[in-house]
């Protein structure tokens, strides 16, 4: 699945620059990774200071309805670390809550000025496709269970997200995606009635919820059934279960000491 990989909202919501504190350079291109509740804050620096000093960065942020001079209502995540990236998931951002996010470089003698961005995870962050996508071959169909994207405590997400759907394509295994059929819903376990018999059909999964739409899950295939030869097979299974009781037993025996 795409689980592995990190679906990159990256936005430059840039605000402002507060008062300059010193001549060191602010770092650039400030960006936010999101995937679900896992928020990464990026950003490059490339000055050198002039007397080849340690250069460290300090990222905080701070509810935008706390925002003023006071200095004491912002709460720090990362304090003069190296890395040129902060890890905000388990910072507690309300997940529809604004933030003002920022970051400032610092060497021993003086700071630069510091850099914002704004962020609202509702709106901003990145939501996944489903955790898993299983299908399984039914009379004349497929059944299709999704499982919620999850946060980064393992919890559903639409435990936050309100309104979350799916949006699942299928299609002919051997024909074109461009043929494929469309279907939106709430539910976790959907069945796909009334296709072709001995068929393989291929399925992709889309999350949506009001504000974004993730990436399609990966490709699962699976042929589906057929109403009249599975019951000539369990009819078959139950006429040499009676006529034959030990017949099933010693195939497996055999099979076992084999």
């Amino acid at each position: 699945m795409h689980s592995s990989c990190w679906f990159n909202r990256a936005f430059l919501l840039l605000l402002e620059v507060s008062v300059v504190f010193g001549d060191l350079s602010s770092p650039q291109n400030v960006t936010l990774h999101t995937l679900n509740t896992h928020y990464i804050l990026q950003w490059d620096w490339g000055h050198d200071t002039a007397l080849n000093e340690t250069v460290t960065f300090t990222a905080q942020y701070i509810a935008q309805h706390k925002r003023g001079n006071q200095s004491k209502n912002w709460k720090s995540v990362c304090v003069n670390v190296v890395e040129r990236r902060c890890d905000f998931t388990n910072a507690g951002l309300f997940y529809i809550g604004m933030f003002l996010l920022r970051v400032q470089a610092n060497s021993a003698r003086q700071s630069s000025s510091w850099v914002q961005i704004a962020f609202c995870p509702e709106k901003h962050a990145a939501i996944g496709p489903p955790s898993s996508v299983q299908l399984n071959s039914i009379i004349d169909g497929l059944e299709i269970i999704v499982a919620d994207p999850l946060d980064n405590t393992n919890q559903s997400m639409k435990e936050l997200v309100q309104n979350m759907n799916y949006l699942i394509q299928y299609w002919k295994k051997h024909e074109d995606v461009q043929k494929a059929d469309f279907l939106s819903t709430k539910d976790n376990v959907v069945t796909l009635s009334k296709l072709e018999k001995w068929t393989w059909y291929c399925v992709i999964v889309q999350t949506r919820c009001k504000f974004n739409s993730s990436v399609y899950s990966d490709t699962h295939c699976m042929q589906t059934g057929d109403l009249q030869v599975i019951k000539e097979h369990l009819l078959s299974i139950h006429y040499i279960s009676v006529v034959h009781p030990g017949a099933q037993g010693s195939r497996h025996a055999k099979a076992v000491d084999s």
